[in-house]
């Protein structure tokens, strides 16, 4: 605990460097899990044009290990002086080059952006060039080349290149639909070629009740299991306001695992007593009866959640 609270000072004095940081701690009543764990802790550096976010969580447990989640600098492609399509002013085009996170899907990798504390799928982030921006004010395109290495090898040898596109559209007003689409070892003499999709949805309706949604076939290889998952989040989007907690709200989710056969059910309050502050108590139901689920936060328990911003 002294760990996590020298790493919390330190980090709020860089926080005048950032424009984006966060911490966050939870703790679960799961018999094996019955004390404060370490959540994440996160320095963001950003500009217009570059953005570096460095993960401080593992750091406060080892000494020796520090990740990058991103670490990116942006070109403008179509607004530049001598660029052929400055003309075309319904095409927003970008090139980031770096570390960035894979456009897959509708979650983010930061618990302050995610109503739950149970943490929707993400496929993490890699070295690669990404060609992103906006067509006619409501569809977004990600075109992407990533290259992560040899995991077998500790990522110091090459191991083959993963393409992949996403492309989200707000056509409809109140709807936000996603389409993910990535093929792993696209270039690859060391490892089979891979195949992950997935479709996601947002909406509001009457703008009360918020569904988030998502579909999505990570391939892991095997032709005898089914890689199919599904997940969803229902939320009360106006919240009640409550003395001292203020804007509080409800949710429920739905989490399939192991290709449908399992699941994670979810009943649990987001708590926002102001915009630098998020807490959330929620009770997660796992269908398996003993053992662990696999997830690192909670499984069959009460957990509480809290961080804030800075």
């Amino acid at each position: 605990m002294k760990k996590i609270i020298l790493f919390a000072l330190f980090l709020l004095f860089l926080s005048s460097f950032a424009l984006a940081s966060e911490v966050s701690i939870y703790f679960s009543s799961a018999h094996h899990k019955q004390f404060w764990h370490l959540n994440n802790i996160t320095l963001n550096c950003e500009g217009d044009n570059y953005s570096t976010t460095f993960n401080f969580t593992d750091l406060a447990k080892n000494p020796s290990v520090l990740f990058i989640d991103e670490a990116w600098v942006k070109f403008n492609l179509f607004k530049t002086y001598y660029s052929y399509f400055q003309k075309y002013e319904w095409v927003v085009m970008d090139m980031y080059i770096g570390k960035i996170l894979y456009p897959f899907g509708n979650v983010s990798i930061k618990p302050s952006k995610n109503i739950s504390i149970f943490q929707p799928f993400s496929c993490g982030s890699d070295w690669m060039i990404q060609i992103a921006g906006e067509i006619c004010n409501e569809n977004n395109l990600h075109l992407y080349m990533a290259d992560p290495g040899d995991p077998l090898n500790n990522y110091t040898s090459d191991a083959g290149e993963h393409l992949g596109f996403r492309w989200t559209t707000s056509y409809i007003k109140g709807l936000d639909f996603g389409a993910s689409f990535r093929v792993r070892n696209a270039i690859s003499k060391t490892y089979d070629t891979r195949t992950d999709y997935g479709i996601d949805l947002s909406c509001t309706i009457a703008g009360m009740v918020k569904f988030d949604s998502q579909a999505f076939n990570i391939d892991d290889g095997d032709d005898n299991t089914d890689d199919l998952d599904f997940w969803s989040i229902v939320s009360y989007a106006p919240g009640f306001q409550l003395p001292l907690f203020k804007k509080t709200i409800p949710y429920l989710g739905y989490f399939s695992k192991s290709g449908m056969e399992e699941n994670n059910m979810i009943f649990g309050v987001n708590i926002k007593p102001n915009p630098n502050i998020f807490i959330k108590l929620e009770y997660n139901i796992d269908s398996l009866d003993k053992g662990d689920s696999g997830f690192t936060n909670c499984s069959d328990a009460l957990c509480f959640q809290f961080g804030f911003t800075f």
